[in-house]
């Protein structure tokens, strides 16, 4: 098994690297929604059964809800009581979710019932909730004085662990995955931002990119292997240049890195290691590209819009997002 994650890696990522992003939307299917009456609808997760889960706003309302929209369509929408505003975040395989309120943390369970919580200690609004797996166990961060980051573990049973890495001013996880493994980015002493993968034990494994980068974690798969960006720059005469490429990380392989366009920023990956993500082109329009593991790199828009960002993938390859910044999409291959 390890031969062929390594290969199929390799594969994947140097055909992007070397050949840039190919290919075109050909074959897939676009279903674009918005909530009812809203201004604004913007998913931020799928799971494996097609539900997807995002927060909406209707003008001069104020504030933000949350919804589901099942693959067949039906569109749930919910706020936590009380509270200013709903967002959520990650969505189970069990159509759990979790999120921000007004009042920190929520989870919502499939059933509907919501609980808010907080990590003790944390600033008022300072708990942020960003990733559910299917067990019910929660990561995200909190903040303490406005500007630190500390990591959390919240069990299902609402037990919180609270975690720092390295230089203890900004440790932020961003996803867990089946086996309860953790990625995120986590300041160094040399204050460059590095990735990390903390295993259900706790024992913790720490990578960089080569060079002078700083690398930002945005998702883990049930495999382990985490999906990103590296921010570097680069220096003609007297003046510095952003270089944003994203990459993908695997224990026995180490960092990959591809390049979707000017700026490449993948968001999602999936259990068959399915990247999908945005990119910049050098007219500064924004497009989406979905990478797999037989070397075929994908860039797709949906069909009208000026922007398309895709911001998860599923199982089955379904890919969720807004385009134009407003309206949500779904993308069927």
């Amino acid at each position: 098994m390890e031969i062929s994650v390594q290969s199929r890696l390799k594969k994947f990522l140097g055909f992007a690297l070397l050949s840039g992003l190919a290919g075109s939307a050909v074959g897939a299917t676009y279903t674009t929604f918005d909530i009812p009456g809203s201004d604004h609808t913007a998913p931020s997760s799928i799971n494996d059964s097609g539900t997807v889960t995002g927060d909406f706003s209707i003008q001069g309302v104020g504030g933000y809800q949350g919804f589901l929209r099942t693959s067949a369509g039906v569109i749930t929408t919910f706020a936590v009581p009380g509270a200013v505003y709903t967002q959520p975040a990650s969505i189970n395989a069990n159509g759990d979710v979790t999120g921000v309120c007004s009042f920190g943390g929520f989870v919502r369970t499939s059933d509907g019932t919501i609980a808010t919580f907080n990590v003790p200690g944390a600033d008022p609004n300072g708990t942020s909730p960003l990733s559910i797996n299917a067990s019910g166990e929660i990561t995200g961060y909190w903040t303490t004085n406005g500007a630190y980051l500390h990591g959390f573990l919240r069990t299902s049973d609402g037990t919180i662990t609270t975690f720092d890495l390295g230089y203890g001013g900004y440790t932020q996880p961003v996803s867990i995955n089946t086996s309860g493994e953790i990625a995120g980015t986590y300041v160094t002493t040399e204050e460059t931002w590095e990735g990390f993968v903390m295993a259900s034990d706790g024992s913790v494994t720490t990578f960089s990119s080569p060079g002078a980068g700083s690398d930002f974690i945005s998702a883990i798969n049930d495999a382990g292997m985490v999906t990103g960006q590296v921010a570097t720059r680069i220096t003609i005469g007297l003046d510095y240049f952003p270089v944003y490429q994203g990459f993908v990380w695997e224990s026995q392989t180490g960092i990959q890195t591809f390049v979707a366009g000017e700026k490449t920023q993948p968001y999602s990956i999936n259990a068959s290691s399915q990247v999908t993500g945005r990119f910049i082109d050098r007219s500064n329009a924004e497009h989406g590209f979905l990478g797999d593991t037989t070397g075929k790199t994908t860039t797709f828009d949906v069909p009208g819009s000026q922007s398309t960002t895709p911001v998860s993938i599923n199982a089955a390859g379904v890919i969720t997002g807004y385009w134009n910044d407003q309206h949500g999409f779904i993308r069927t291959p």
